[in-house]
């Protein structure tokens, strides 16, 4: 039995990227870049008005209050403004050019508009008002690292420097099968000592934003000729999910099938709860996963393992957000074994404090429904008090791990 962080490193070892390919940006959000780039234009790419107002000299306003002639107007997209003479304005519009001579911009509501003129009555500096050119972005300086991945900002960052197209890592495809005699399936009644069966959607909305596709292969009795006939499925696929049969019950049947399929298994149990049977192997550049089959355990494993998995695929060594919270409650658990208690993060008297007095068992999706947060509790300590500092990793939006 390995550690979480063993496991986790043993994952992102284990697999390589994949090809990359060219796409539009617009459909890059999400994707890792596979080389960096550098600003190509500097942004501004002129001194422009950060305000409706009236470009000045300021030399002419060392005594006020000043009135002065406004010599012409400056739409924004004007590309050569004229010159801007000696105590004259010009009237300009956000955005547009800075003319030639101006060296500030005043807002149109700190003035008083006369005819053909204005009067100024308060100081103005030098730069008030004005975009440096080159300030935001200068040319050849970082704009995306390799190996980064694109949100939504960055992809637009991009194609603010006249990038539409980009070079990005492919994202896996994705097996999975669902195990298990006990479980019951959309359309058919729920019977005395039958499960329903909800794996294969923790599997799809988990895991399916760092995935290219998901297959779902659907179920098999716990029957070693049959999973086998599924598990073979894997070869067609970067990453395979078994759900359920990776313990060691007379009905478990995931390691000897893997091993019998060629993989090679690095490890098969993790000092993880909820999640210790869990299994990972490779053959060649594919991956399969034995994932425990009680739903916890299922998000647990998705969040922590094959998730690096999938990013490890995609380019990118990824890790969940974490934070510090104050235990709002004593804890007991087993010393050897590293916990993942769902748990509700709160703001008291400015500090993070989080509560884990939910349902812990691994089949209690009710109470992983009420959490926000999985709390981990370290390997080595049976009890934490109240007021202990622990990490916790926040759901981002209470639903969607990713």
């Amino acid at each position: 039995m390995i550690s979480v962080l063993e496991a986790r490193d043993l994952v992102r070892r284990s697999l390589s990227p994949l090809s990359s390919e060219i796409i539009p940006i617009r459909e890059a959000v999400g994707r890792v870049i596979v080389e960096g780039m550098s600003v190509r234009e500097e942004s501004p790419g002129f001194d422009n008005s950060a305000m409706d107002g009236y470009a000045v000299r300021t030399s002419d306003l060392s005594t006020l209050p000043a009135e002065l002639e406004v010599e012409f107007e400056i739409p924004t997209g004007t590309l050569q403004p004229p010159q801007l003479s000696p105590g004259k304005a010009a009237r300009i519009f956000t955005g547009a050019m800075l003319p030639d001579g101006a060296d500030a911009v005043i807002m149109q509501e700190h003035v008083e508009i006369l005819e053909n003129s204005i009067r100024i009555s308060q100081a103005v500096n030098q730069g008030n008002c004005i975009r440096k050119r080159g300030e935001d972005l200068e040319l050849g300086k970082p704009l995306v690292g390799k190996g980064e991945i694109l949100t939504a900002v960055k992809s637009t960052l991009l194609a603010s420097q006249g990038v539409h197209e980009v070079n990005v890592f492919k994202k896996p495809s994705v097996g999975f099968v669902v195990t298990g005699n006990e479980l019951c399936f959309e359309g058919s009644s729920l019977k005395p000592g039958m499960v329903r069966s909800c794996n294969g959607e923790i599997f799809t909305t988990v895991l399916s934003s760092a995935a290219e596709e998901m297959v779902d292969y659907e179920w098999v009795r716990d029957d070693p000729q049959e999973l086998f006939s599924k598990v073979s499925m894997a070869k067609f696929h970067d990453v395979f999910l078994i759900s359920g049969g990776a313990s060691v019950g007379k009905y478990d049947y995931t390691h000897e099938i893997i091993k019998e399929l060629g993989y090679e298994i690095h490890f098969n149990k993790v000092a993880i709860r909820p999640g210790k049977p869990l299994i990972f192997a490779t053959c060649g550049s594919n991956a399969i996963f034995g994932i425990p089959g009680n739903p916890v355990s299922s998000y647990v494993s998705c969040f922590l393992f094959v998730l690096d998995a999938l990013y490890a695929l995609s380019g990118h060594s990824r890790e969940p957000r974490r934070v510090l919270a104050s235990l709002g409650n004593p804890v007991h658990k087993p010393a050897n074994f590293e916990m993942y208690q769902r748990g509700n993060l709160t703001l008291e008297e400015g500090e993070q404090r989080v509560y884990t007095n939910l349902n812990q068992s691994s089949g209690a999706m009710g109470a992983l429904a009420s959490a926000d947060c999985l709390v981990v509790l370290p390997t080595g300590k049976e009890s934490l008090s109240e007021g202990e500092r622990v990490e916790v990793l926040p759901f981002p939006d209470g639903e969607n791990w990713n």
